[in-house]
């Protein structure tokens, strides 16, 4: 190969060397209108997606804070704040439902919207 590039003048590989970029360039540029006659459809199965579940599971929901969100949480919270012994006592069943059982959520808060939520689930969809 070597042999056979000293044998070709510069002029020559020089032209080899553009033909080969044309053709790079010539196959992005495929690729990029592929990416374009595609991007509308992927759009609307995203965002068909996202509506269908928003419907299901609804814009609201619970957040890692929402046990100390209502009245017992705040109250643990506060004796927490105030004298950290009876405070972690307190606060210590919130927190092992938090890790283990976060459903019990609903047990301390009422869900909530969060607006950020809902960009950062239509992100996910984007990435599905």
């Amino acid at each position: 190969m070597i042999g056979d590039q000293r044998a070709l003048g510069s002029g020559q590989r020089r032209k080899e060397e553009i033909s080969g970029r044309r053709a790079a360039e010539g196959r992005d540029k495929m690729h990029a209108t592929n990416i374009a006659e595609e991007l509308p459809d992927r759009v609307s199965d995203v965002l068909s997606g996202f509506t269908q579940w928003l419907r299901v599971f609804g814009e609201t929901s619970w957040d890692h804070q929402s046990f100390f969100a209502g009245p017992v949480g705040r109250r643990a919270k506060s004796l927490y704040y105030q004298n950290r012994l009876l405070g972690t006592a307190a606060v210590a069943p919130m927190i092992f439902f938090e890790a283990f059982l976060p459903s019990a959520r609903r047990l301390f808060h009422q869900p909530t919207r969060f607006p950020i939520v809902d960009a950062h689930y239509a992100m996910g969809f984007l990435r599905s």
